[in-house]
């Protein structure tokens, strides 16, 4: 809470009252740090996997153990319509087993600047629906600048329910659920000072404040991987999980902006009155009076260009009391 101050003139003294009132938080600065849309004309090829293009990597594995896997990431054309080229990870099926594919470009962000602490994940995807029998999870993985994987947002085509896992190898069920192919919009924001992330799918929020670490590992960003984890991996479907428009970006932490003050100045010597409002640097205000600190009437609105501005009341002879107020233009 922060103090505005309310100034009352009287015929032969001023009375200086305090009275305390929410001031709104200034939107943040937003940096864009990496951006693509996998378009023809930022060199994606559709007739090669992604893996191999603009410094994209792919990794599999089968119970631990590395295999050689380029066929389970791609390319396609107008599956969002009228979005262009989206990427993929998941099937054709294939004979050789395995139990994860990961796909990502390095996204080094280590030490995360002090003045932009949150980072932010935006990417559209689009999941195939699976069954009972045949299923799929995909990920989407947050690793740090030492490849540690700090979380992961689970995507389980079988039933359709999200999950988030931690690095203590924990899983947290949300209840959010997604449609199969559908295009959803993911948003994950990363507070790594506060040790904190949040996640939302088309706007709902899915995931409040959970931990970026639970065992003590380097608050960085090295990469977000799109990951397959076929239900059965020496049985694999040929579901898919797409993917477009992935944006990381970096941003500041909201600040209060400074609550105005108002000084008097005290009387000319003509009887008029002259105030002076405070506040921060370029800020708009608006100067308010009242008879009964009741009703407010706009008197003068203002930029503080230098951190303030005077206003003088030359109805002060002949309306020998008012109740002067400061505020933000936006209160």
């Amino acid at each position: 809470m922060n103090r505005n101050f309310i100034v009352k003139r009287c015929a032969g003294l001023v009375a200086l009252s305090v009275t305390a009132i929410q001031l709104h938080a200034a939107p943040p600065v937003q940096t864009n740090l990496f951006f693509t849309g996998f378009e023809y004309l930022e060199g994606f090829d559709p007739d090669i996997v992604l893996a191999t293009q603009n410094g994209w990597n792919d990794y599999a594995e089968y119970n631990s153990t590395a295999v050689p896997d380029l066929l389970s990431n791609g390319l396609v054309t107008n599956v969002f319509v009228g979005l262009g080229q989206q990427g993929w990870i998941g099937g054709p099926f294939v004979d050789k087993p395995v139990t994860s594919v990961s796909v990502w470009h390095p996204l080094i962000l280590d030490p995360v600047p002090t003045d932009t602490p949150i980072v932010k994940v935006s990417v559209l995807m689009a999941i195939e629906a699976g069954t009972a029998d045949k299923y799929d999870f995909f990920r989407w993985s947050v690793y740090n600048s030492q490849t540690n994987r700090l979380f992961s947002l689970d995507f389980e085509n079988a039933n359709d329910t999200i999950a988030y896992l931690l690095d203590d190898n924990s899983f947290h069920d949300v209840t959010t659920q997604f449609f199969p192919d559908t295009i959803h919009h993911l948003e994950i924001a990363i507070h790594f000072a506060a040790n904190q992330w949040n996640a939302w799918l088309d706007g709902e929020q899915m995931v409040t404040n959970a931990p970026v670490t639970m065992t003590n590992q380097r608050r960085s960003l090295g990469e977000v991987d799109a990951v397959w984890l076929p239900g059965d991996p020496t049985n694999r479907t040929d579901k898919r999980m797409y993917f477009d428009n992935l944006q990381l970006s970096a941003e500041s932490l909201p600040t209060t902006p400074v609550a105005p003050t108002l000084l008097t100045l005290g009387r000319t010597t003509n009887g008029y009155y002259a105030l002076r409002l405070l506040g921060e640097i370029d800020s708009r205000y608006v100067l308010d009076y009242s008879e009964d600190a009741s009703t407010w009437i706009p008197l003068k609105t203002n930029i503080a260009v230098d951190g303030s501005f005077d206003y003088v009341d030359t109805n002060a002879p002949v309306t020998p009391e008012r109740i002067f107020r400061a505020r933000l233009l936006s209160q």
